[in-house]
């Protein structure tokens, strides 16, 4: 009985092509890797905060050294210094018959950068009032502000702040980068500042729509009513 062998065809398969999904996706790797190569883009500087304007004091003529005083602390609370409005012009008279410097806006003389230096010292020194009247204005943040800082070109900013009064680096306050040579004695050594919390600095106008919003936001105001 003859067995017949049945011949089995082998055929050769073509070599496997790469799936294209899996050249994508090293394709899509590669843009990942050279994205995150790159810099993240710089964040902007947020912009400083406004000032918030405070509540407003009502207080009678009798009450205008409450704000000076500041018998409640509330004006030490605050962290800033105290405008009083008088639309009447009547507080101005009774500051005048108290140990206060005084310091008239509308007066080119009073103005001059020595003579506003010397009357800031000057209440420094002896532990009195300043007081800055504005008059009919309604902001302290132009002719105020652009005549301190002819003294010092960041005196407006330290008052505000009440910078003036803290120590710098080196250990020595503000206010005795103001003293100059020729001051005298009187004024040579920050320990004989005596004016622990006598010494204040008050804005004074006489407009009843003051003060702006800009300056608002920088005082604390009593309003006489």
């Amino acid at each position: 009985m003859s067995s017949k062998k049945t011949a089995v065809k082998t055929t050769a398969k073509p070599a496997a092509k790469a799936p294209a999904k899996t050249a994508a996706k090293s394709t899509a790797k590669a843009t990942t890797k050279t994205a995150a190569a790159k810099p993240a883009p710089a964040k902007e500087a947020a912009a400083p905060a406004k000032p918030v304007a405070l509540p407003e004091n009502e207080i009678s003529l009798k009450e205008v050294m409450a704000p000076i005083n500041d018998s409640e602390g509330k004006v030490k609370a605050s962290g800033r210094w105290p405008m009083i409005i008088d639309e009447n012009d009547r507080a101005l008279v009774f500051l005048r018959h108290r140990d206060c410097n005084i310091i008239n806006v509308l007066d080119a003389h009073e103005m001059e950068p020595e003579y506003l230096r010397k009357s800031l010292l000057g209440a420094l020194r002896y532990g009195k009032p300043m007081v800055i009247n504005i008059g009919e204005l309604d902001d302290i943040n132009t002719t105020v502000k652009d005549r301190l800082n002819e003294i010092n070109k960041d005196l407006f900013q330290w008052i505000i702040s009440k910078k003036l009064l803290e120590d710098d680096s080196s250990k020595v306050p503000y206010y005795m980068q103001l003293v100059k040579d020729g001051d005298g004695e009187e004024y040579t050594s920050a320990s004989i500042f005596g004016f622990g919390e006598a010494f204040t600095i008050i804005f004074y106008s006489a407009n009843a729509g003051a003060p702006n919003a800009e300056t608002k936001g920088q005082v604390i105001v009593y309003r006489i009513q």
